[in-house]
């Protein structure tokens, strides 16, 4: 990086999709020291990765590697050291290249970045777009001297074949920044548990201050026993998890818009009973720099019925603190209301309030499910009065949330089938049945392997196959019965297929 500012910098690179304006990928994420270059250098995986799981549908002219730039400083760039000893991560620049060269590039391409800076810092939140669509009135180059040197070649492979291709790539360093979602096949046995976190804006008041509010979020992740869960707060892959995480600063702000992307990978067996707690500082411009608390956010991360908090914007309630010591105990504003969506009619005055903070979050999960229904399918165990109704609906559940969980579903369905055979023999069956077909869709043809791979390796139900071939034959023998001919006629195709 190079440019004149002599303050740290912080990198973020993701990938973008112009099309349909939203990021493919999680973050990247680089330190840079005063001198633009990354401070470890000899940590090669913390200045190089690679974004996996791409899938061809991904590789268009209209996707983009963007860049986000931070500088650690002032709350202006080149404000006297003696006005404020405290730092910010406040807006710098942003660089965008479309990754269209790499399509049909053989080798390493080296790029210098153009970076820019936005005409209004309140709409830092959108330069990329603005770059990308080339509203020229919404930016302008940061520096004549400012520009950011970057590396990119596009590898075709699965990660084994790279490692085996690319060996010294891998032996030097490199860490893995993965897709906002999942690749096109999942194997059983893989194991992914993120949750993504957007911080999207706030509507603030002034409180009694002449002019608006700097303000400053910090994002803590708290287990069921109200502590601070450690390091599984995350700006990005490239630099280990924290303990906590501080949003960039706006100047004189009330109305800030981040969407700062965080990631909390949290282990399965810690969601039940976590909270997520955001708290709002305000950051003072004067001698002593204060960052003083006036608020604080929170959301759940698993209902008590344990489907996990729904993918999407979340509008939460800002409830006033202006101490640290009253957020010491969460057991104290647990009781509270926590979102604008679920507050009781007749709370007015809280429905009222101008201040509100926004969210957006996504789980890309392989053990945790948003559905109810799947949800009572999987712990069929736990309510066994629901298991016709589970076993029923299966069908209605999406065919993406089914192979998600495709190897748990079929343990579950064998599972129920060893338990009684001649009670739900025949929905068990109907269910297979329904998930082979599932598989036969252009949309699922990827996942035949995972069933391939299950049957092969995963398969626990030894003597299951006895009941499903009574039921098999129970078909044949109704084979005449026009009133059933469609699903009879799924149920040969199914047998013929398998």
């Amino acid at each position: 990086m190079s440019s004149n500012l002599g303050e740290e910098l912080e990198v973020f690179f993701h990938i973008y999709d112009g099309r349909e304006n939203r990021p493919l990928s999680e973050r990247f994420f680089v330190r840079l020291n005063k001198n633009g270059v990354p401070k470890s250098p000899e940590k090669t995986e913390r200045q190089c990765t690679l974004f996996v799981d791409l899938g061809s549908s991904d590789l268009r002219k209209d996707v983009y590697i963007v860049v986000h730039i931070m500088r650690i400083g002032r709350m202006g760039a080149g404000e006297k050291k003696n006005l404020c000893s405290i730092q910010y991560r406040r807006p710098f620049g942003c660089a965008v290249v479309s990754i269209a060269d790499l399509l049909t590039a053989d080798s390493k391409d080296d790029h210098l970045l153009k970076v820019y800076a936005c005409t209004t810092e309140s709409e830092w939140y959108q330069i990329h777009e603005n770059i990308i669509r080339k509203v020229n009135s919404r930016y302008n180059l940061s520096g004549s001297n400012t520009g950011l040197a970057v590396s990119l070649q596009l590898l075709h492979g699965d990660i084994e074949q790279l490692r085996r291709e690319y060996m010294v790539l891998f032996t030097r360093g490199v860490s893995i920044t993965k897709k906002l979602g999942f690749s096109d096949i999942i194997m059983p046995g893989e194991m992914r548990n993120d949750l993504y976190m957007t911080l999207e804006k706030g509507e603030f008041e002034k409180g009694g201050k002449s002019v608006a509010r700097n303000v400053e979020i910090t994002v803590y992740v708290l287990d069921i026993e109200g502590q601070v869960m450690k390091s599984y707060v995350a700006a990005g892959s490239g630099e280990p998890g924290g303990d906590e995480y501080h949003s960039f600063v706006l100047y004189h702000n009330n109305s800030p818009r981040w969407a700062e992307q965080i990631k909390l990978p949290i282990p399965v067996d810690m969601f039940r009973g976590s909270h997520v707690r955001f708290e709002f500082r305000h950051c003072s411009t004067k001698d002593k720099g204060e960052k003083k608390l006036f608020g604080y956010s929170f959301v759940h991360l698993m209902q008590e019925d344990g489907r996990t908090l729904p993918d999407g914007t979340h509008e939460l309630i800002i409830h006033k603190c202006e101490e640290n010591a009253n957020l010491q105990d969460s057991s104290c504003y647990l009781k509270l209301p926590f979102s604008k969506a679920n507050l009781p009619g007749n709370n007015q005055a809280v429905k009222g309030t101008k201040e509100c903070f926004w969210i957006t979050s996504f789980l890309c999960s392989t053990k945790l499910t948003q559905n109810g229904d799947m949800l009572d399918l999987l712990k069929w165990r736990a309510h066994p009065e629901r298991i016709n109704d589970s076993l029923l609906k299966l069908k209605e559940i999406d065919g993406s949330e089914i192979v998600k969980f495709l190897q748990d579903t079929l343990d579950t369905l064998f599972g129920i089938l060893d338990e009684s055979s001649q009670r739900y023999g025949l929905k068990v069956f109907d269910c297979l049945v329904h998930i082979i077909n599932l598989l036969q869709d252009s949309k699922f043809h990827h996942f035949k392997p995972v069933m391939d791979t299950y049957i092969e390796s995963h398969f626990a139900g030894a003597l299951s196959y006895r009941d499903l071939i009574k039921v098999l034959k129970w078909y044949v023998d109704r084979i005449v019965d026009a009133e059933h001919q469609d699903h009879i006629q799924q149920v040969l195709n199914v047998s013929v297929c398998s």
